[in-house]
């Protein structure tokens, strides 16, 4: 048999549909620095992550190295 509990808290949801990077809210000209393992990777997950979001939205990124293990990520269009 299944017990009602009451007073129970539901618990915070950390990821899902919470954006982990701000590109919704840039504008032409504001960039941000990506550093850690989403500018290490092989392929810059940020970056593509931008580029997947710009197709989506019809927006413009562009990203460079900057130092080791940093890339930034600019909005262009």
């Amino acid at each position: 048999m299944t017990q009602i509990e009451k007073n129970k808290p539901i618990p915070m949801i950390l990821k899902g549909n919470q954006p982990q990077w701000p590109f919704a809210d840039m504008e032409v000209g504001d960039s941000i620095l990506v550093d850690g393992r989403a500018a290490t990777a092989h392929k810059c997950r940020a970056y593509n992550a931008a580029k997947s979001f710009g197709r989506y939205h019809g927006k413009k990124f562009s990203g460079r190295k900057e130092g080791q293990g940093k890339v930034r990520i600019w909005r262009v269009a």
